[in-house]
């Protein structure tokens, strides 16, 4: 549950910009993502990655103990 949150309140405050990122219907009316948005959410991307990592690694750690 704790990961899940965690990874909920990366996702709010950085991909969806804390509700401030539009959407749209089609590609024809989506507004264009902010300056630094892209390098930005591949940073988190990566930590969030990492840690899944290192949590399923110590997961399976408990397994062959």
């Amino acid at each position: 549950m704790d990961w899940s949150l965690e990874s909920r309140g990366a996702a709010v405050e950085k991909a969806y910009l804390r509700g401030e990122l539009k959407g749209g219907t089609s590609k024809e009316n989506a507004v264009g993502l902010p300056e630094g948005y892209t390098k930005v959410a591949k940073v988190v991307a990566e930590k969030q990655a990492a840690l899944a990592g290192y949590r399923l690694a110590d997961e399976l750690q408990k397994w062959v103990r």
